[in-house]
């Protein structure tokens, strides 16, 4: 079975009850279209949990890409937390700066879309759309 998803939002014991309710194993596939972090209290164990899965793929979002910007530098932790951040930054912030480097590499090597074959029908998977601007320059 294929499954899609999206917007769990750290969320992560949510996201493990609905796996167990809908009987996910390791025959299935599930695509988080985007947002699995942010506005909840357990970002970073949804991550680890995602990329531990060989069958769950995650399509980054505006809230990945956030979190991407601010461990890169590019944005800062008030632009981050306005946009609804600050519970993945306080857990990104107490990170040793070799789990920093990886999430942040974890995060940049995400796709933007991707597009499968299911019975010959083609899908495009997004968050945001094909045309979506990706910019976050600063705070400003």
């Amino acid at each position: 079975m294929i499954y899609l998803t999206s917007d769990i939002h750290g969320d992560c014991r949510t996201f493990e009850k609905m796996l167990h309710k809908i009987r996910f194993t390791k025959q299935d596939q599930m695509y988080i279209l985007g947002d699995a972090v942010d506005k909840g209290k357990e970002n970073l164990r949804l991550i680890a949990l995602i990329r531990e899965a060989d069958n769950i793929g995650l399509i980054k979002g505006n809230h990945e890409y956030l979190c991407e910007r601010y461990l890169e530098g590019i944005i800062g932790a008030s632009f981050w937390d306005a946009c609804g951040g600050l519970s993945t930054r306080k857990e990104v912030d107490v990170l040793p700066e070799s789990e920093k480097e990886d999430l942040a590499g974890y995060l940049k090597s995400l796709p933007i879309y991707k597009n499968i074959i299911i019975e010959e029908n083609r899908y495009f998977l997004t968050h945001s759309g094909l045309n979506a601007d990706y910019i976050v320059s600063g705070e400003g």
